[in-house]
């Protein structure tokens, strides 16, 4: 719901929630999105941006 949501506020929600969501990459996580949400546009960068926060999860950086 917050990668829906898609607000500033989310972001640093998402990246303290990526180590416990269980997901083993990024791409498992969007798959689950579009599943959870099938008549959202797909939008061609949204694997980079959860790809950016699980390095940031990771990384520990901001």
């Amino acid at each position: 719901m917050k990668l829906l949501a898609g607000r500033a506020p989310d972001h640093d929600d998402m990246v303290a929630l990526w180590p416990r969501c269980g997901f083993s990459d990024a791409r498992a996580a969007v798959d689950a999105y579009y599943l959870a949400y099938p008549f959202e546009e797909h939008d061609r960068h949204l694997a980079a941006y959860v790809q950016q926060i699980a390095d940031l999860a990771v990384g520990g950086g901001s």
